[in-house]
């Protein structure tokens, strides 16, 4: 877009001022202006007062972008008349006050000069760039504009998302500044900011009356950033909302007890930000007890002592090819330095590469398949066990009982359980034990015949079961469960991190599940971090599982790198953690270090299996192998 040649056609039209870019910019720059240009001019600043203003508030989002320019701050100039006086708001009555007569210019009406300035002040450069919508609603990705987890959207958190979602509207319906509501609406989003802080009330009842859901507190710690003025650094989530036989209904465990992470460690940051007597901060979930006390744990305050952190949420329903679409969407979004995500091995392995090529870093809190070991992608991080850490654990325990021999299901077509299965046969032989063959091993089918299975199996007599369903992919957990529930605790029964479920537990009688037990990354009752699952107890109303965790973990990896890049960019962000003295503290599994492939260092991991627990939803409860009750 030619600027200057569009301010010299401008000012034929006898446009006395516009603001223009000398060169072309990257969307954050001009989107970002446009926001601090619009915050001090509503509030009554002469234009030339405006620009100045947002062109040293520039600075800060400099040192945030990937393509690096001269100087960000100096592109914004005005191009005025000679004779021009400076323009305030309200633009219409310093318009006529102050345009200069040009000579031998054509004339025009008041109301056409009128939209000329507009569109001067606010798209010179490219109004298709100012134009770009932030999140489109029904694109499954929302900052607080859209609810994503349908299953929970009371009344006072539907009207909070409502507000938050007119000031994220895109630039160009704030053009027609001529209008009452537009001057409303920019009032209310860049000047008082009244419309994020009655969203943040509005959130605060939806959290106070409805209970405690992870999604709201994400949006009122947004909200809260935005309310406040603070500048915040910005990483997503992607989340699972999982369609049911009922269609008109969504599976959102998945997804809450990935947000219940992120929600927690965003809170611990955000919060450090404010004076405990902030107005906002007044009864914010977490405020008396997340911020840390002297002598408590190492007094943390937000990044840097300056920044937050913003979260966006990304919904791929669980599905390869919707994951692969909101990671284009995501890599497409400059402000966005890093990911968490995303729920399985299989949507994991579908939307990597895409993060790969746009060299946005991906921390992946679950994904333990070891394809990703074989062919590691050096924008990939993770947090979780492999399947390989998984798989040694399995073994040991089965030798060490004393049980060399086994039967592996699993479901043939996934990376993630035909992994566990390869491992699993290798090191197991490797051992001196021996595979068990037999012909229903797939977990997928849909007419899985359990009590056909275990004939099978018990023809060697009390061979342990080994159990690798898939992640949620197809009917492998359902399949396994119902092998759990058919062999009546007569074999043992080991498996994987997705048996750890309330599906499992719904089975409801502890007899049947006396002889199940299962590898997990993180337990509450054995957790490094007691301060954390303290923390969960009080923020959540209850214990969180291995999921909660790690993404907690993941957050934890991004706030560190985000406070040791002096000038954090996506690729200033993988260099930190690539590095091999990158380490963070306070995670709920402990310190966090990587390998030069990405991988943890000291990966956690330990074995649980179920105990009665009357208090308990199912009156069962996962215990470490350990102990022996849920006391």
């Amino acid at each position: 877009c030619d600027g200057l040649g569009l301010a010299n056609r401008l000012a034929r039209l006898q446009m006395p001022q516009a603001i223009i870019m000398k060169e072309p910019v990257p969307d954050e720059v001009a989107q970002t202006f446009l926001r601090f240009f619009l915050e001090e001019f509503s509030q009554g600043k002469s234009l030339q007062k405006a620009v100045k203003v947002a062109r040293k508030r520039l600075h800060y989002l400099e040192n945030r972008l990937d393509k690096k320019l001269p100087y960000a701050t100096w592109l914004p100039v005005i191009y005025h008349h000679p004779k021009a006086k400076p323009w305030s708001w309200p633009v219409s009555e310093s318009l006529e006050e102050t345009a200069p007569p040009i000579e031998e210019a054509p004339s025009v009406n008041r109301w056409i000069k009128l939209a000329l300035a507009t569109v001067a002040l606010l798209g010179i450069y490219g109004i298709y760039q100012l134009a770009i919508e932030p999140n489109k609603l029904g694109d499954k990705i929302s900052s607080g504009e859209e609810i994503l987890d349908t299953t929970s959207a009371p009344y006072s958190k539907q009207r909070g998302v409502k507000l938050l979602a007119e000031c994220q509207e895109p630039f160009r319906n704030y053009l027609r500044i001529w209008r009452q509501e537009t001057r409303e609406k920019v009032r209310n989003c860049f000047w008082t900011k009244a419309h994020y802080k009655r969203a943040i009330e509005l959130l605060k009842e939806s959290w106070q009356e409805h209970g405690a859901d992870p999604e709201t507190l994400i949006y009122l710690n947004n909200a809260l950033l935005e309310a406040e003025g603070k500048n915040y650094y910005t990483i997503a989530v992607t989340i699972p909302m999982i369609d049911t036989p009922n269609q008109s209904e969504k599976d959102a465990n998945g997804a809450q007890e990935i947000l219940r992470g992120i929600a927690q460690a965003q809170t611990e940051f955000n919060l450090g930000l404010f004076e405990v007597d902030n107005e906002l901060i007044q009864d914010f979930p977490g405020k008396d007890f997340l911020i840390a006390k002297p002598g408590q744990r190492p007094y943390r305050k937000e990044i840097n002592n300056r920044i937050g952190l913003r979260v966006v949420i990304a919904d791929d329903a669980h599905s390869e090819e919707e994951a692969k679409a909101r990671a284009s969407l995501l890599v497409k979004q400059s402000s966005i330095l890093g990911v968490i995500g995303h729920w399985t091995s299989e949507t994991t392995l579908a939307a990597v590469d895409t993060y790969q090529n746009g060299k946005l870093v991906l921390i992946s809190p679950y994904a333990m398949t070891t394809e990703l070991t074989t062919n590691p992608r050096n924008f990939l991080f993770r947090t979780v066990p492999t399947t390989e850490d998984e798989t040694d654990i399995l073994v040991d325990h089965l030798l060490k009982i004393g049980k060399r021999q086994a039967a592996v299901f699993y479901t043939p077509q996934s990376p993630f359980s035909s992994y566990g299965l390869q491992k699993f046969k290798q090191k197991f032989k490797a051992k001196g034990g021996k595979i068990i063959k037999v012909q229903d091993y797939d977990l997928s089918k849909s007419k899985f015949n359990a009590n056909k299975a275990l004939e099978e199996v018990r023809k060697y007599g009390e061979t342990p079961l080994v159990l690798f369903p898939d992640g949620n992919i197809t009917d492998a957990l359902k399949n396994s469960i119902e092998l759990i529930k058919t062999n009546n605790s007569r074999n043992l029964i080991v498996g994987g991190w997705v048996l750890y479920s309330p599906q499992t537990l719904s089975i409801g009688d502890s007899k049947l599940l006396e002889k199940v037990v299962l590898f997990v990354p993180w337990h509450p009752r054995s957790s490094p971090n007691q301060k954390f699952t303290q923390d969960t107890m009080e923020l959540w109303y209850g214990s969180v599982n291995p999921t909660t965790a790690m993404t907690y973990d993941a957050t934890r990896t991004f706030i560190k790198a985000l406070e040791m890049s002096k000038k954090p960019t996506r690729k200033g962000i993988h260099k930190t953690l690539a590095s091999p003295d990158f380490s963070a503290d306070g995670g709920a599994t402990g310190t966090i270090e990587f390998t030069s492939n990405g991988h943890r260092k000291n990966p956690p991991g330990e074995l649980v299996h179920i105990v009665p627990c009357p208090n308990d939803f199912f009156g069962l409860a996962f215990v470490p192998l350990k102990y022996s009750s849920c006391d």
